[in-house]
């Protein structure tokens, strides 16, 4: 695997800044230049030479990188970026990321060679390393749902954390001890801060979950429905369970609709990432919203703020409440 200035900043502790103004030739301290040359040497890294000559005019033009687009969700969030950027006079253009180092390496070059002003990445769209380049070529980026490791950006994010507090206080105050999460990509921060929101108040409450009650890393509506199938054979099934995002969510709705399961009876649950598909159910279902607008609206303010303003003004990391629909697939616990 190709070494990346992340793997250099792990390897002499230094942050990705101090990395950077080296590679571009700028002071860096004498004993972080050692750090660095010797490092590079021991990892036998060769510089990304893509962003080189690249620094002319930028457009007004900004770049919006969703993880995938066959995921409808996501269209949740275009819609608000681009009509707060259309009224500040700025066009968008919307692109996806692949978790592999060439599509990475192509998307990177159209970014650069188009002269987009600015970035807004989705949900770890792109690497530490890319948005490290953009920043070099004064390319501002702000983050939505994530926060990279190893460089300071501009970040929007949901309180997930809080709102996995929420979900678990609701299973407690219903009664409800044998309690289970499914949830998918642990990379994703969102569904970390989810997972460890409400895992950390069961924990405070003394409820601990069976390790089989607790599923990850499910990718597929298919996986879904199995994943919930199965923890639902165990011998001992939960009363309630949590989807942790909108895949996972659908899958388990679609194998509870289809094998006709008693809910909120035999079963209480709540999903992640609502849908109005989910009001059409029979009981409504108990979700949890992320506000698409204002994650937009904000991301896009702080966008525009760093583009015009450069560096003047510290970082900023933002919070934006999530809506909780209160529904009725959550009742109290039925008692054998």
């Amino acid at each position: 695997m190709k070494t990346t200035i992340t793997d250099i900043a792990k390897d002499t502790g230094l942050s990705l800044a101090t990395i950077s103004k080296y590679l571009n030739h700028k002071p860096v301290l004498p004993e972080n230049m050692k750090k660095i040359e010797e490092s590079i040497a021991r990892l036998h890294y060769v510089p990304n030479q893509v962003a080189q000559g690249l620094r002319s005019k930028k457009t007004k033009t900004i770049a919006l990188i969703l993880p995938a687009l066959e995921n409808c969700l996501w269209g949740k969030i275009v819609n608000p970026i681009e009509i707060s950027l259309k009224s500040l006079g700025f066009m968008s253009i919307v692109c996806t990321s692949k978790s592999n180092e060439k599509y990475e390496t192509t998307l990177l070059n159209f970014l650069l060679h188009n002269q987009v002003c600015g970035v807004i990445a989705v949900d770890h769209s792109l690497d530490s390393e890319t948005i490290c380049i953009l920043a070099d070529n004064e390319i501002p980026v702000v983050c939505i749902d994530y926060i990279p490791e190893y460089i300071g950006v501009d970040t929007v994010c949901s309180d997930n954390y809080q709102k996995g507090c929420e979900a678990a206080q609701s299973f407690i105050r219903h009664k409800h001890q044998d309690l289970s999460v499914i949830g998918g990509d642990v990379n994703s921060y969102s569904i970390q801060q989810r997972k460890k929101g409400f895992l950390d108040t069961l924990k405070n409450a003394g409820l601990i979950p069976r390790s089989e009650y607790c599923v990850y890393n499910v990718d597929s509506l298919e996986s879904a429905q199995e994943s919930l199938k199965k923890i639902l054979s165990l011998e001992k099934p939960p009363t309630g369970i949590v989807f942790l995002n909108y895949l996972v969510s659908l899958g388990c709705l679609a194998e509870i609709v289809n094998s006709q399961i008693t809910v909120p009876g035999r079963l209480s649950f709540i999903c992640f990432d609502h849908d109005t598909l989910f009001d059409a159910l029979i009981p409504n279902v108990t979700a949890i919203e992320e506000n698409y607008e204002l994650l937009g609206k904000k991301a896009v303010e702080l966008l525009i703020m760093r583009i015009r303003e450069k560096d003047e003004k510290p970082l900023q990391h933002l919070h934006v409440p999530s809506i909780f629909y209160d529904k009725s697939s959550v009742v109290d616990v039925i008692m054998p």
